[in-house]
C-alpha cells in the first residue's frame, strides 16, 4: 500500500508541473511591458484623436474661399426661335465670420480631450488587468495541484474502502461516500484543469498574443508590496480628487458645458459670407463676347429668435446641473472606494502574516511526514501534501489581492509606482 501511495503522489507532483521545455517562462514585469503595446481599445480610441483633429481642421476649412467654375453649353427653342443656352462663370464663395464658430471649435477641442484622457485611461486600466490576468493564470497552475493531489488522496481513500469491504471492516455506506467523495475530486480536478486554459486565454487575449505561444508564468517577487505603508485617507481623497482620471473626465465636460452656456448667452448667431461671379451668358448680355461679373456680401441677423435661444440656454443649463450631480455623487464614491481599499490592504497585509506561519508550518509538518514515510513509520504524507499546497495557494492568492487592491489605489490617485 505504501508503494501505491508513493507511486500516485509522484504521478500527481509530476503532473502538476508544467514544463514547457526550452521557452523561457514569462515573468509578470515582461506581462506589464507587453501591455503597454497598443490594445484594439487604444486604438479605436486613437482613431477616434484623428477623427477629432480633422474635425478641427474641417471647421478651419470653413472659411477658406470655395472656388469654382460653373458652365455649360446648349441651345434652347423659345417661340420657334433657337437662343443660345450656354453659359460660363468664375464663382468665389467665402464665409466671413460665424458667431457660433468659437462654440463648435470648443466642442471639438472637448472631444479631443476627452479622448486623450479616455486613453491614459485604458493604458493604465489595462495594466491591472493584465495583472489580475497574470496572478489568475498562475494560481490556477497552483489550485490545480491541490485538487489533483486531493483526487489522489481521495481514490486512495475510495480503494482502501473497496478493500475492506469484504472482510466487513467498513460498511457499503461509507464504501459509496469515499466513491462519491473520489467522483466529486474528480470533478473540480476536471474544473481546475479547464481555468488554467481558460485564464490562460484571456492572458494570452489581453497581450494579443496567440494562446499556444504563452508561455507558462512564474511566480512574481511581491515582498516589497507588503512592506508598504498605507496611507490614510485624509491623504489619498486629495489626491484622488485632483488625479482620478474618471473626475477629470467628468469636470472637464462640466467645463466645457459653462463655456457652451456663456457662449451662447453672448451669441447672435450672425454670420457674414461674400459672393463673387465672374462670366458670361449670351442671353443675359447685349453682346456675346460681354462678361458679366456680380460681387456681394451677405449678412445674416435674425429679428427674432428669443424662445429658441431661451430653450437652448435652458438645455444646456439643465446639462450643467446634472453634471455637477453627477460629478458630487461621483466623489462620495471615490471616498468610498478609498476607504474600502485602505481598509482591505491594512487587512490583507496583517493577514498574510498569518498566511505565512500556517505555510511555515505546512511545510515542516510535510517534511516531518516524509521523513516518517521513508522511515517506514506511519505517516499521513499524503493530506500533508494536500493541507501544504493548499496553504501554498491561499498564502499566494492573499498577496496577489493585495497587490491588485493597492494598483487599484494607485489608479485611482493617480499614482503609477512600477517598483514590485
Amino acid at each position: 500500500m505504501k508503494k501505491f501511495i508513493l507511486k500516485i503522489i509522484t504521478i500527481s507532483f509530476v503532473l502538476s508541473c508544467n514544463l514547457f521545455g526550452e521557452v523561457e517562462p514569462l515573468t509578470l514585469e515582461e506581462a506589464i511591458k507587453l501591455s503597454q503595446n497598443i490594445s484594439y481599445d487604444e486604438k479605436k480610441i486613437l482613431e477616434d484623436l484623428k477623427n477629432d483633429k480633422l474635425a478641427l481642421k474641417n471647421l478651419k476649412n470653413d472659411f477658406y474661399p470655395d472656388v469654382y467654375i460653373d458652365a455649360q453649353y446648349g441651345k434652347e427653342k423659345n417661340i420657334g426661335k433657337v437662343e443660345n443656352d450656354t453659359f460660363g462663370y468664375i464663382i468665389w464663395k467665402n464665409k466671413i465670420f460665424d458667431s457660433k464658430e468659437n462654440i463648435l471649435k470648443d466642442e471639438f477641442k472637448y472631444n479631443q480631450i476627452n479622448n486623450e484622457l479616455f486613453l491614459k485611461q485604458a493604458m493604465m486600466g489595462r495594466k491591472i488587468a493584465v495583472m489580475e490576468s497574470f496572478f489568475d493564470t498562475s494560481l490556477s497552475y497552483l489550485y490545480q495541484q491541490y485538487t489533483l493531489e486531493q483526487l489522489a488522496m481521495d481514490a486512495i481513500y475510495s480503494i482502501r474502502a473497496n478493500d475492506y469491504y469484504p472482510s466487513g471492516r467498513v460498511s457499503d455506506v461509507e464504501v459509496a461516500q469515499k466513491d462519491s467523495i473520489m467522483q466529486m475530486a474528480s470533478a473540480k480536478n476536471f474544473n481546475a484543469e479547464e481555468n488554467i486554459y481558460l485564464n490562460r486565454l484571456r492572458l494570452a487575449n489581453l497581450l494579443e498574443l496567440d494562446v499556444s505561444k504563452l508561455q507558462d508564468v512564474t511566480k512574481p517577487n511581491l515582498k516589497s508590496y507588503l512592506e508598504k505603508e498605507i496611507q490614510s485617507s485624509k491623504l489619498l481623497l486629495p489626491k484622488a480628487i485632483s488625479n482620478d482620471l474618471t473626475l477629470m473626465i467628468l469636470n472637464q465636460k462640466l467645463a466645457f458645458l459653462e463655456k457652451k452656456l456663456r457662449q451662447t448667452k453672448d451669441s447672435f448667431n450672425l454670420k457674414v459670407d461674400s459672393f463673387v461671379t465672374y462670366g458670361n451668358e449670351p442671353q443675359k448680355t447685349i453682346k456675346d463676347e460681354d462678361n458679366r461679373w456680380e460681387a456681394r456680401v451677405g449678412v445674416k441677423i435674425p429679428l427674432y429668435d428669443g424662445e429658441k435661444s431661451k430653450n437652448e440656454i435652458e438645455k444646456i443649463q439643465i446639462e450643467i446641473n446634472k453634471q455637477k450631480i453627477g460629478i458630487e455623487k461621483y466623489t462620495v464614491e471615490l471616498n468610498q472606494k478609498i476607504e474600502k481599499l485602505i481598509s482591505k490592504l491594512k487587512y490583507l497585509q496583517k493577514v498574510d502574516k498569518a498566511y505565512k506561519k500556517e505555510l511555515e508550518y505546512r511545510n515542516l509538518y510535510l517534511e516531518k511526514a516524509r521523513i516518517s514515510y521513508e522511515l517506514n513509520r506511519q505517516s499521513d504524507l499524503g493530506d500533508a501534501m494536500v493541507a501544504s499546497t493548499k496553504a501554498e495557494y491561499e498564502y499566494a492568492k492573499n498577496r496577489y489581492d493585495f497587490v491588485l487592491a493597492y494598483e487599484t489605489l494607485n489608479f485611482l490617485i493617480g499614482e503609477n509606482d512600477e517598483k514590485k
